[in-house]
């Protein structure tokens, strides 16, 4: 049997903080093909994991799986912004 040893170490590996931000900006890029694909204006986000993939955010995702009090807007248009609204 042979060992196979790896070529790098886990934080070779680490995106860098451009990179993180291009992920960011090119799954809210895929959010509103997605949207203008099927005709649609905005979407309103309330599930903590489909917040997190178009934006970024991490804050609260697992207090708000139980407790919905965050919701993000999202409009086809590229000129406006994702915007995180807070519940009541």
């Amino acid at each position: 049997m042979t060992i196979i040893r790896p070529t790098h170490l886990p934080e070779d590996c680490e995106p860098t903080a451009e990179e993180i931000a291009q992920i960011q900006r090119d799954r809210l890029a895929a959010v509103r093909r997605e949207l203008k694909k099927r005709d649609l204006t905005a979407a309103i986000l309330f599930d903590p994991t489909h917040m997190r993939y178009a934006t970024g955010s991490r804050n609260m995702q697992v207090y708000s799986m139980r407790n919905p009090a965050r919701y993000l807007f999202v409009p086809a248009r590229r000129q406006g912004r994702a915007v995180r609204i807070r519940g009541l």
